[in-house]
C-alpha cells in the first residue's frame, strides 16, 4: 500500500480536504465542529493556574476540537491532557511532597511489590489519600447516582403496581 493509497481519513490531509469533517466524526455523535466546541469550552481553568500549563491545556482543547476533522487526533490529544493533568498536580501539590510521599507509599509496599514511580498515579493516589478529590466531585458520578435511583424508583414502582395489580385480580 502506498501513502497515495490511504482513505482520507489516514492520509496526509491537503489544503482541499483539510476542513472535511472525519466519518468517525459523525459516528461517536458529533454533528457539527461547532458541537464539539461547546462542549469542550465548558472546561476552563482559573487564572491562578500557572501560564505554561493553561497553555498546555488550551493546546490540548485545540487537538480535541481539530479532532473533528483528524479522528486520530483524540488520542493524542487525550495522552497529552493526562501530561497536563500530571504537571498541574505537581503545581499544585509540589514536586518535593509528592517525592516525599512517592518514598513513604514505597517503604511501606515492601520489596517484591509494585513500586510507585513519579507519574500520574502516584499524584492521584495523593489527592484520593488526602481527600483533595473524591467520586462525588464528578458530574459523572452524580448522574450515575441519579440514574441509579431512577431505576429503584421504577422498580419500587412496578413491584407496586404489580402486587395492585396481582390482588386485584384475586
Amino acid at each position: 500500500m502506498t501513502a497515495k493509497d490511504l482513505p482520507i481519513e489516514e492520509d496526509f490531509r491537503t489544503p482541499s480536504n483539510v476542513m472535511l469533517p472525519d466519518d468517525r466524526s459523525n459516528l461517536v455523535g458529533l454533528n457539527s465542529i461547532e458541537q464539539l466546541h461547546e462542549a469542550i469550552d465548558e472546561y476552563r481553568l482559573d487564572k491562578s493556574i500557572p501560564e505554561n500549563i493553561r497553555i498546555q491545556f488550551a493546546t490540548v482543547k485545540n487537538l480535541i476540537l481539530y479532532s473533528y476533522y483528524v479522528y486520530r487526533f483524540f488520542p493524542v490529544a487525550k495522552h497529552q491532557l493526562f501530561v497536563v493533568l500530571e504537571h498541574a498536580i505537581k503545581a499544585c501539590i509540589g514536586e518535593q511532597v509528592l517525592q516525599d510521599y512517592k518514598k513513604a507509599k514505597n517503604r511501606k509496599q515492601g520489596k517484591n511489590s509494585h513500586r510507585f514511580s513519579m507519574g500520574l498515579k502516584l499524584s492521584l493516589h495523593y489527592l484520593v489519600e488526602h481527600d483533595l478529590i473524591k467520586n462525588e466531585d464528578f458530574r459523572v458520578w452524580q448522574e450515575g447516582k441519579a440514574r441509579e435511583a431512577w431505576a429503584r424508583y421504577r422498580i419500587q414502582v412496578s413491584k407496586k403496581w404489580m402486587r395492585k395489580t396481582f390482588n386485584a385480580t384475586n
